[in-house]
């Protein structure tokens, strides 16, 4: 629709074609932008916790209270693997002594990095 439209002189749609191919044009965008919004809310149809907490363990004075938001992260984190939310890589790090050079090695899921200086005497 879009090459027919952009053609010019005797190629060109007459008037009438034109007005018909603009019309079914904006149809085909509405119709996407329809489809990319149900998708979308289809992707993006989760639950949000939320929590109050009254008390963070400091007072407006600075001194140490209760803290709700101890209990609150350790029933969050037992409510995120029961719902399956997202993975935590299991992290790992291993260092290797060579002579007067410390190496540093990461780890994520068991897949090691490349090795990196961490300490060198001089």
């Amino acid at each position: 629709i879009i090459t027919k439209l952009a053609l010019r002189g005797k190629d060109a749609p007459n008037v009438e074609e034109k007005k018909k191919l603009k019309a079914e044009l904006k149809q085909l965008e509405e119709t996407i932008a329809k489809e990319i919004k149900l998708q979308i809310k289809r992707d993006l149809n989760y639950k949000i916790a939320i929590a109050e907490v009254e008390k963070a363990g400091i007072s407006t004075t600075g001194a140490a209270i209760e803290n709700e938001l101890e209990p609150l992260a350790k029933e969050f984190k037992d409510y995120r693997e029961a719902a399956n939310l997202w993975a935590v890589p299991k992290k790992d790090i291993k260092y290797d002594v060579r002579d007067e050079t410390i190496l540093r090695t990461r780890y994520v899921d068991g897949e090691g990095a490349e090795p990196e200086l961490f300490y060198q005497s001089k």
